[in-house]
């Protein structure tokens, strides 16, 4: 206990002699009760700016989490609207060939009735179905059909590959908005023809 006390009149004399420096606090060091009480509440909000920068460090690292988010969930916004910039390549696996110079440019809106029957509606369209969309949007376009002959006719939709911020997006059952992707991004969409 003396340890403290000593740590702490230490400090204060520490906090006082910079105090005593500045004709704004001259007036809080008159009385000895008001010395006591400046010095309080100097430590007190230099241990809080502390422990907020250690806080916040912490969440920034991922080394905890906020408390009570178990409680408070944050529910995304769903995705209403996206632009697309659509790169046709062949051989996506071995030499990405670009074969357009200059992407396809979509702009994909998401009406109610684009995932009513969605597991979770509140959260929006999911991958899988911006996928399928693009997917017919690219194969019923002039472009496909003069960009492939019969024997590549086997277009698929998982030859449609979708990134964003150049992560590819793979999990089609999840929401745009849990893919990191909200109203008015851009999403980089390679279509494969192999």
């Amino acid at each position: 206990m003396s340890t403290i006390i000593a740590l702490y009149n230490q400090l204060e004399s520490i906090i006082l002699k910079q105090l005593s420096k500045s004709e704004f606090f001259k007036h809080h060091l008159d009385d000895p009760i008001s010395i006591k009480i400046t010095s309080i509440g100097i430590i007190i909000l230099v241990l809080i700016i502390i422990y907020k920068l250690i806080f916040n460090i912490g969440l920034h690292l991922q080394v905890w989490e906020l408390p009570g988010k178990e409680y408070f969930i944050d529910t995304p916004v769903h995705c209403a609207h996206v632009y697309i910039n659509g790169h046709v390549i062949r051989n996506f696996n071995q030499n990405d060939q670009i074969i357009l110079s200059t992407p396809l440019k979509y702009h994909i809106e998401f009406a109610p009735e684009d995932f009513e029957n969605n597991e979770n509606p509140e959260l929006g369209s999911t991958l899988g179905f911006t996928r399928k969309k693009l997917y017919f949007l690219f194969k019923d376009s002039s472009f496909f059909e003069s960009l492939t002959s019969n024997e590549q006719k086997n277009y698929k939709i998982s030859d449609v590959l979708i990134y964003h911020k150049k992560v590819e997006l793979k999990d089609d059952s999840k929401p745009l908005c849990l893919h990191g992707v909200e109203t008015g991004f851009k999403l980089d969409v390679y279509y494969n023809i192999i």
